[in-house]
């Protein structure tokens, strides 16, 4: 063992502390939850917003028709979910094995949701029966759109899908030579108009910017009671 000798004691009291690397501060715990809660949530949302963003760039932009464009949408959120199962599952040795029945059952749980959305309305989500009949004539990418904004509004509520020029007259209103209500060239109807009135003005202005994120045209409007208009344009 070897012995301390006076040259290092002197050079320990002559030691610069000023060199040592202050110990870097760390931030408060409330940022770190909330920008772990946030980017839970954006992680959580962001399969969502894919399906649906994809699906109505597609449409619009490539002239996709609405299933394929839906079905290619499906297809990137399968590979966006598979990316998050390989992540949290990465010390998993057999890869190849957690792909397959990871493929399997994310593209049987994608599916289903998509299904699921573009066949059936609640009628708690519908102001009336005949609103719930109109359902499947709308266009599928509305569809699944609805479906999926329902699952975070437990208010959204859909006043009107399918119109024609009578039902305007009937209401008071001059008929439209253009409405997104109409059946279009493909057969669909591309217009839902949804319940604003009783609601926070806080919740209609989400609900507007979300569907305007998302790709849709939105038209806030009182033709013949306070609603929020929505449609997906036409594909050129």
């Amino acid at each position: 063992m070897e012995k301390i000798t006076q040259k290092d004691i002197d050079w320990l009291l002559n030691l610069d502390t000023s060199t040592v690397p202050e110990k870097v501060p760390t931030r408060p715990l409330w940022i770190r939850v909330l920008l772990l809660t946030g980017i839970s949530l954006l992680l959580l949302l962001l399969p969502f917003i894919l399906l649906i963003r994809s699906s109505v760039y597609l449409h619009l932009s490539h002239q996709f028709s609405a299933w394929p464009s839906l079905i290619s949408g499906m297809s990137l959120t399968v590979i966006l979910l598979l990316f998050y199962l390989l992540f949290i599952f990465r010390k998993f040795r057999d890869k190849r094995l957690l792909l397959k029945y990871g493929m399997i059952g994310i593209s049987t749980l994608v599916l289903s949701f998509c299904m699921y959305g573009s066949v059936y309305l609640s009628s708690v989500h519908s102001k009336t029966e005949t609103v719930r009949t109109y359902y499947r004539s709308l266009n599928p990418i509305l569809r699944v759109t609805s479906a999926t904004i329902s699952l975070a509004d437990e208010d959204f509520l859909i006043t009107d899908i399918k119109r024609s020029p009578k039902d305007y007259l009937s209401m008071g209103l001059t008929p439209l030579e253009r409405s997104m209500h109409y059946p279009q060239k493909n057969g669909y109807v591309h217009a839902i108009d949804i319940r604003t009135i009783g609601k926070s003005e806080v919740r209609n202005r989400v609900l507007q910017a979300s569907f305007y994120l998302l790709g849709f045209e939105t038209l806030r409007h009182t033709g013949t009671a306070d609603h929020l208009h929505i449609s997906l344009p036409l594909s050129d």
